[in-house]
């Protein structure tokens, strides 16, 4: 089932203590927890329904959980500006499981309940979920894709996230024509069309016509 089916919510989400996360839904803007949000796990609150001993943790020290943590301690980049919880830092939020229905064989079909923790790990995200970042050093790949193409707009959105051009670096190489076409032929032709009233209104402005005496006001 594509996840766009279960509200975004992921089937199974990986979390380390001082993981880099990215909140994937509209929590509270306040704190600094909308979509697209980044920060760090810095603790995790396990369900008290949970029981798992040392064999449980595989050779790769992963433990697979029964239930969803009960919350994570979260300490996101941009600083929240609502009052901590008590207990907290001004830093610190906390997020809890996120709850969504979605339903099997359409409408009349099978309703499901899924409760997961509304977040994914950070560490690579699309040009959509970069929108309005500013972020510090910035890795792109835009190299030409089979199913899901790049346009120039998109290209733009993810060159333009970083502080300037020595934070920022392409992966790979990448179609040229991303940056020698024009993105969209009415946009091409508003341009064209601001630039003649442009000179237009600039010989009228040397030829006089806006001199308004204002004494005769």
């Amino acid at each position: 089932m594509d996840i766009v089916d279960t509200e975004c919510l992921q089937n199974q989400v990986k979390i380390v203590i001082g993981m880099e996360a990215m909140i994937t839904q509209n929590i509270t803007t306040d704190a600094s927890l909308a979509n697209g949000s980044r920060g760090i796990i810095q603790d995790i609150v396990l369900d008290l329904r949970e029981k798992w001993t040392r064999p449980d943790v595989d050779e790769e020290g992963v433990v697979r959980l029964k239930y969803p943590p009960v919350m994570i301690m979260f300490v996101p980049y941009r600083k929240p500006i609502i009052d901590p919880l008590p207990g907290l830092s001004s830093s610190q939020v906390l997020v809890f499981p996120f709850e969504a229905n979605f339903y099997i064989g359409g409408k009349k079909g099978v309703k499901v309940t899924h409760c997961q923790l509304p977040l994914m790990q950070g560490y690579a995200f699309t040009d959509h979920k970069s929108q309005g970042q500013t972020l510090e050093n910035v890795l792109v790949d835009i190299r030409k894709l089979l199913h899901f193409p790049v346009n120039p707009f998109m290209a733009y959105v993810a060159l333009s996230r970083s502080c300037g051009r020595h934070k920022i670096c392409l992966v790979q190489d990448f179609d040229v024509k991303l940056s020698t076409t024009h993105p969209l032929a009415d946009l091409k032709e508003g341009d064209q069309r601001l630039m003649i009233a442009a000179e237009e209104t600039k010989q009228k402005y040397l030829a006089g016509l806006y001199n308004y005496d204002l004494d005769d006001n």
